[in-house]
């Protein structure tokens, strides 16, 4: 709050004054056509000012004064000494902050200048009037300027306490203690301004004025109704006490100072209502060298980082500028290349800061996009951009630069696939990938030429089973290069039963094969024409345009095949061939005929010499010459014919009684039967029904009697029989066929229902009576049930390695009248304590045996009980005299296993 200097308080009313008005809105400027001059005749001993502060006008709608001082010399020169009226006392007002700018000339009345009593110099008001709002708090200074005529006389010396604002000098006025001019200021309408709200309150920013307040208050003064702004630094504690009863007005509150500094350098200030929010125009960036130091906060201290909380001001404060460091960014490496149509770009970018983002365009000024996000990736000029996005410690970044998508020349069809086999009611489906563009696929029935786009255009016409060809293509583009696979062949063919196919909803018969009508229930097959079809599938019943049905049953005598027949199923009721039936069928090579069990007539496939496949009937007899190739030089180890018999090897009665080297020469004598085609010697149809058998025909049997050819796994049963115990999940032994001489019991065996298990036992009386010479059992086999092999007469040779214990009374017997048993290997371990090894028949003589135990003496614990003490000898085939242990080395009294696996003394 600006101050009244003692000479403006005690002239504060006075009414002698020179009046300038303010123009609304702001400063005029004005200017009166006076001009400096160096030359003047004022007075050497003149001397003139503008006093300190200003004062307060209360007539005449109130303003703002400022004084001028001169002495007598200075006033004689202005006015007493001036005849002509040509010198004037000007005097320039103007707003502070724009005084060198903007200002208000006055021509000061020579007739309103004025002594105060007791005071030698002379004096001069000039008063501000017509303040404007919005420039009532604005400080006003003023300089003398002696002209004459229009030549600068005098101009006084700037005085820069000769300043003051209408709000602090009225404020100061009305709480003045040593003047009253209270009840007048607050009288006049001209000041109703002053007080009355928060715009222009009673701004108290000392104690004297604090204390004015107070005392005022104390004296009666009625500001109740005014606006009373205190300023915090103020100790009103220490100020004047306001009298009992009185009070300061509701609405009096505290303002507080937040000044805000760059460092020491001040930014400004502002005046903020306690518990109000403190705001300020936030600093501009600057740099650094290359960095940028931006604004972050506000803190308490220079150079601290505790932010300064502006949100609910209670007092005087002083915060600071702090700036944060942003370094400033670039791309410092950035790694490109072109790229073939196709391929991914992978390009790497450095910045000095942060983590580059690769993004693409197709424009250099376009908008810029992830690759994969990209319209397309056409042959064309691209556009990559390296960029780091700004963050609050580094600037952004970004770089830019272009590259080609060239045409790609490596174009290539990988993948292809195509079923070997559809059927009449599906469509092609081939399958394949591209290194580049779509695959689309062509048709053709050649391999070479003529592929079309669509299979239907390509087919055959008429029904059959045909051979096409497909490939997969990729056409040429601007992008890449055309590309072609090779060429894969498959079969449309139909599915004919009896030859009818009923695929797709509608019964259909392949066209071109003619059937006569042999009589009133028969036709023949009588020649095959006008089909492509390789493959020829008759019908079992022919009907006739008119609707009548016959039987075929036959093929006709010299039946004429169209040349290119390499295929022909017979429905089964075709039993008979009229002779030469198929010779014109030079490209045959697969017949079936499982109607046909007997041929009255010969020469039906005579010169076929392409036939591998021939299904023939479970029961057929091949007894006259039919397959015969008459070619010059043929060998028949040439042959390729091979028949599959359609049906099991235990139910059929196939033979060929004419030999296959002569007469049927085609065939090379390999007989396959239908059952598991994995299995040695048999064959099945496959899902397409295709042939499918074992690459074996006979088995090769390993040690443990299974068949080691691929996967057929079967078992040499040898005549003996075996069952599943599914208590014990073993087998036993159950069984023997009366032919079997060398009975040689397997380890294992596999039923096909319960899996590979054990052979652990063998059933009563299994071998019993039979004329076995030789009976091997395995290692497996552990228990013998009673009488395997009683009145076995001829056995010489036994092996039970396994069994350690035949003790049971229940199960004795086992070789009862074994008379002829010379060699009984055994477990080294075991105990016979019940009858075993007895020879109850009179009639006969015993060899005597030779008992070899599987292992070492010393690990022997080997026992026989000979005679029974009731019974008398219960195993006199045996004697305790003749027994050997094994050594694999040369050992007197001892054995060993020969090179055909049977026990044998060492010499």
């Amino acid at each position: 709050m600006k101050k009244l200097c003692e000479k403006n308080k005690k002239l504060v009313l006075a009414a002698s004054a020179v009046s300038l008005g303010m123009l609304a809105g702001g400063v005029a400027l004005m200017n009166h056509g006076y001009i400096a001059s160096a030359e003047s005749a004022f007075p050497g001993d003149g001397t003139i000012q503008v006093l300190d502060g200003t004062s307060l006008k209360l007539n005449g709608g109130g303003g703002l004064r400022f004084i001028v001082k001169m002495n007598a010399a200075a006033k004689n020169y202005i006015k007493d000494n001036d005849a002509n009226d040509e010198v004037k006392l000007v005097v320039r007002v103007g707003a502070v902050k724009y005084f060198g700018e903007k200002w208000l000339d006055c021509e000061v009345d020579e007739e309103k200048l004025y002594r105060v009593d007791g005071d030698e110099a002379w004096y001069a008001n000039v008063c501000l009037t017509n303040v404007l709002e919005q420039n009532r708090k604005l400080d006003y200074t003023a300089r003398a300027y002696i002209y004459s005529g229009k030549t600068e006389a005098k101009v006084s010396v700037y005085n820069e306490n000769a300043r003051g604002n209408f709000y602090d000098v009225a404020t100061a006025a009305l709480l003045d203690t040593k003047q009253e001019y209270t009840q007048q200021i607050l009288s006049l309408e001209n000041y109703s301004w002053l007080g009355a709200d928060e715009t222009f309150p009673l701004y108290i920013d000392s104690l004297d004025l604090y204390n004015g307040l107070v005392t005022k208050i104390n004296e009666g003064a009625d500001f109740s109704k005014k606006y009373v702004a205190v300023r915090s630094n103020v100790d009103v504690k220490n100020g004047t006490a306001l009298n009992e009863g009185k009070q300061l007005p509701e609405n009096n509150y505290k303002l507080s100072l937040v000044t805000f500094k760059d460092g020491e350098k001040e930014l400004g200030s502002v005046m903020v209502k306690n518990g109000s929010a403190a705001t300020f125009e936030t600093p501009a960036d600057r740099t650094d060298g290359d960095d940028k130091l931006v604004f972050e906060k506000w803190v308490t201290e220079n150079g601290g980082d505790a932010e300064a909380d502006l949100s609910a001001i209670s007092g005087d404060v002083v915060v600071y500028a702090k700036f944060r460091r942003v370094f400033a960014n670039a791309i410092t490496a950035f790694d490109t290349a072109d790229i073939v149509y196709g391929k991914t770009p992978v390009f790497t970018a450095t910045a000095k800061y942060g983590e580059a983002a690769i993004t693409f365009a197709k424009e250099k000024d376009g908008e810029y996009k992830a690759w994969d996000k990209l319209e397309n990736h056409n042959v064309g000029t691209y556009y990559v951009k390296a960029s780091v996005a700004a963050t609050s410690g580094y600037s952004a970044a970004e770089a830019t630069k272009s590259f080609e998508v060239k045409k790609a020349t490596n174009n290539k069809i990988a993948n292809f696939t195509m079923a070997s086999i559809i059927h009449c009611n599906d469509t092609p489906a081939p399958s394949a990938t591209a290194t580049h563009g779509n695959v689309e696929y062509q048709y053709s029935k050649s391999a070479s030429d003529g592929f079309v786009s669509s299979f239907k255009n390509a087919q055959y016409p008429g029904v059959g089973n045909f051979t096409y060809y497909v490939k997969a293509v990729v056409k040429e583009t601007d992008n890449y290069t055309g590309a072609e696979s090779e060429v894969k062949s498959f079969r449309f063919e139909h599915k004919f039963v009896d030859g009818v196919c009923s695929l797709g909803g509608t019964a259909h018969t392949q066209n071109g094969i003619n059937y006569k009508i042999i009589n009133d229930n028969e036709a023949c097959i009588a020649s095959y024409d006008g089909n492509h079809s390789t493959e020829v599938y008759p019908l079992a019943v022919y009907t006739t345009e008119d609707g009548k049905t016959y039987n075929v049953t036959s093929v006709k005598n010299a039946c004429a095949w169209n040349g290119n027949t390499t295929k022909i199923v017979l429905p089964e009721s075709v039993t008979a061939f009229g002779g030469l039936s198929f010779s014109s069928a030079t490209k045959l090579e697969y017949i079936s005929m499982t109607g046909v069990k007997i041929l009255t007539t010969s020469n039906n496939f005579l010169d076929c010499t392409k036939l591998t496949t021939v299904i023939v009937n479970k029961d057929f007899l091949l007894n006259d010459q039919q397959f015969k190739n008459r070619t010059e030089g043929y060998d028949h180890k040439d042959a390729k014919g091979i028949v599959y018999v359609n049906g099991t090897a235990e139910e059929s009665t196939y033979s060929c009684t004419v030999g296959y080297e002569n007469l049927n020469n085609v065939l090379n004598g390999t007989v396959y039967y239908k059952g598991d085609s994995s299995k040695c010697g048999q064959w099945n149809y496959g899902k397409n029904g295709e042939i499918l058998s074992s690459e074996y025909t006979n088995h090769e049997w390993d040690k443990n009697g299974k068949c080691s050819h691929g996967t057929c796994g079967a078992y040499n049963t040898a005549g003996i029989s075996y069952t599943y115990d599914s208590t014990l999940k073993t087998y036993y032994v159950s069984g023997c066929a009366t032919n079997v001489q060398e009975a040689i019991v397997l380890p294992a065996y596999n039923d096909g229902t319960n899996g590979e298990k054990a052979v652990t036992y063998v059933a009563k009386n299994v071998f019993a009576g039979l004329n076995i010479t030789k009976l091997i059992l395995p290692e497996s086999v552990t228990t013998l049930k009673g009488g395997i092999a009683l009145n076995c007469y001829n056995l010489q040779y036994v092996s039970m390695i396994g069994v350690t214990e035949l003790n049971d009374g229940g199960a004795n017997n086992n070789f009862l009248n074994c008379a002829k048993l010379e060699t009984v290997i055994v477990n080294k371990a075991l105990q016979v304590e019940a009858q075993q090894f007895k020879l109850a028949d009179s009639s006969v003589t015993k060899v005597g045996a030779k008992m070899y135990v599987f292992g070492a003496e010393k690990d022997s614990t080997i026992k026989i009980e000979y005679t029974h003490t009731d019974l008398g000898a219960i195993n006199d085939l045996l004697s305790a005299d003749q027994i050997y242990y094994y050594s694999e080395t040369q050992k007197a009294g001892c054995w060993h296993y020969d090179d055909n696996g049977n026990a044998e003394l060492w010499a």
